[in-house]
């Protein structure tokens, strides 16, 4: 019995789908040979396709093409703070303009925005999703105001107050998508 090859490269394992792919055998059947020996670390079977494919179309080295890896920045509080000076300096700025400005990746920058940074797009324009303390406070002071009222004036109040979820809507109705932009 041959024990398995616990610590391979993948330098090692394409030199092995080469040599197979030289002795004319097939990636899915490639795959099932390497399997047994290099157990969880194998080549998935994709990977060994993929790299059949290449040797086929006159691919001769073992190792993968150059490629240029950036390093990937963690969002620091500094980086989200950056962030949202982007979007509070321009709110109709695009995740690619702000990824460049970043100096990330766009799905980096898209995940800052919307998931850390709380913002979606509104008519093109970047929103806080959730109310800020300031707009909580303002709200628990009209509640307040509202509990007097109802105090002074009684059940007649009731019938001219409109409630919401916790959307800010402003009295103004545009009549066009392009007047509501600006």
């Amino acid at each position: 019995m041959v024990a398995p090859l616990n610590m391979c490269t993948m330098t090692e394992q394409c030199g092995v789908v080469r040599f197979l792919w030289a002795k004319d055998m097939a990636a899915k059947d490639s795959h099932k040979e390497m399997l047994p020996m290099y157990g969880e670390h194998c080549l998935s079977r994709q990977a060994a396709l993929k790299w059949v494919q290449k040797y086929s179309d006159r691919w001769t080295s073992i190792e993968d093409e150059h490629q240029v890896i950036q390093l990937v920045e963690i969002a620091t509080p500094t980086m989200l703070q950056h962030a949202e000076d982007i979007i509070r300096a321009d709110r109709r700025v695009t995740i690619a303009a702000a990824a460049t400005t970043l100096g990330c990746s766009h799905g980096q920058a898209y995940n800052m925005m919307h998931e850390w940074l709380g913002f979606h797009k509104v008519c093109s324009r970047w929103m806080p999703r959730q109310l800020t303390s300031q707009h909580t406070s303002q709200r628990m002071g009209l509640s307040l105001q509202h509990l007097k009222r109802y105090q002074d004036e009684g059940n007649d109040m009731l019938s001219r107050i409109i409630t919401g979820d916790e959307s800010w809507v402003h009295h103004y109705e545009p009549k066009m998508k392009h007047a509501s932009m600006q």
